[in-house]
Order: structure tokens, then sequence, then C-alpha cells
């Protein structure tokens, strides 16, 4: 693992023994679905450590909203051609109709 001096690094300490089985109520978001709905794993977080803090812990969170400060960065036109090309396919796009009236004659 390579990090930069001044960087953060995350620690994630696994207990292969743990298991547990995905449901809506176990989750912490908005929504009530998720697509690992009733998917069972085995090996879970026991702790993670972020810039020298515990923020999971016994796989409880432990930090709350906004413990971190927001680090501007400057967009990388790289990623975001990347992203416009993986997104171009999916965009809305005006039908164009040709060759059949409005009576359908």
């Amino acid at each position: 693992m390579y990090c930069d001096y001044g960087s953060g690094a995350a620690i994630a300490v696994l207990d292969p023994a743990k298991e547990n089985t995905f449901t809506p109520q176990k989750q912490q978001s908005a929504i009530d679905n998720t697509v690992f709905k009733g998917k069972h794993v085995k090996g879970l977080p026991r702790f993670v450590l972020s810039h020298n803090e515990v923020v999971v812990g016994r796989g409880a969170p432990k930090l709350g909203e906004g413990h971190r400060q927001y680090v501007r960065r400057e967009p990388c036109p790289a990623t975001a051609k990347i992203v416009s090309a993986w997104r171009e396919p999916a965009a809305r796009r005006k039908l164009g109709r040709t060759g059949i009236s409005a009576s359908g004659v």
C-alpha cells in the first residue's frame, strides 16, 4: 500500500467469522431498498480507522456526519470525459418522427 505524506489512510480490521444477511432495516440509507437484499456474506469489519480515529467500531458507526473537512480539488478532465462517454448512451434525445402522418394514414 502506498500513501502520500499527510494523506489519510483507512484501515479495516475484518472478523472472518462474523456473518450477515443484508436487509433494508439494517442499512443506513434514506431508502428502504438495496440491491444486496437477502445476500448472505461472511467476514465483516470489526473496526475501521481513518485519520487516527475509529469511525466504525464493533459494527456500528462512531462518528456523525461532517466529521471531516471537504477538500476542493480541480476536476480531472480524463475522468470527466470517461463519465460523459458512459452517460451518453442513456442521455435523453428528441424523438424524430418521419414518414407517418398525424392521422396514421
